[in-house]
């Protein structure tokens, strides 16, 4: 699902037959295949505003994964400063 929807659209969408179907088998699966995306481009798709796109290019930020912001300084890609990516909308967990 979208991280954008609102919790009611997410809710409602979530008791559709055929996505709720498809939210079930995802709930079983035993291996994920998991993306990283640019930090300012995943930032921007969650609507941050000015503020939290100048904080991420102060911290260094590179990169997003399931909503955790990640620096290219630190060799174990630690989060980088995560109270400036609070957005309410980033991903919610499935089940």
């Amino acid at each position: 699902m979208p991280d954008t929807l609102s919790e009611e659209a997410y809710l409602s969408l979530s008791a559709e037959p055929h996505i709720k179907a498809v939210l079930d088998e995802v709930r079983q699966a035993r291996i994920v295949v998991h993306g990283i995306g640019d930090a300012f481009t995943m930032a921007r798709r969650r609507g941050a505003d000015a503020e939290t796109l100048e904080r991420l290019r102060q911290t260094g930020a590179v990169a997003e994964a399931s909503g955790t912001i990640l620096t290219a300084t630190d060799a174990s890609c630690s989060p980088c400063a995560p109270s400036a990516c609070a957005s309410k909308t980033w991903p919610r967990p499935i089940g």
